[in-house]
């Protein structure tokens, strides 16, 4: 896998825009912050925030009642 940023995001252009500085990621330029870790944490704090964690593992849930018992856990 390259470290180049060979691809950008649809929104490249917006996140350049706000500041955003740019890291290689998967092939693509990927914003990684913008004001600064403390604004952004001192925002976070103050009002909301969000961070997809969809990419950071894999579960594997077997056995009989698994999505029974799993459905109540994730938004659909």
């Amino acid at each position: 896998m390259s470290d180049a940023a060979d691809k950008t995001l649809p929104l490249n252009d917006w996140h350049l825009a706000q500041g955003a500085r740019m890291v290689p990621f998967a092939g693509y330029a990927m914003p990684i912050q913008y004001e600064g870790i403390m604004a952004e944490h001192k925002w976070t704090r103050e009002s909301a925030g969000l961070f997809d964690v969809s990419h950071m593992g894999q579960l594997i849930i077997a056995g009989e009642g698994a999505e029974k018992a799993l459905e109540p856990t994730f938004p659909s």
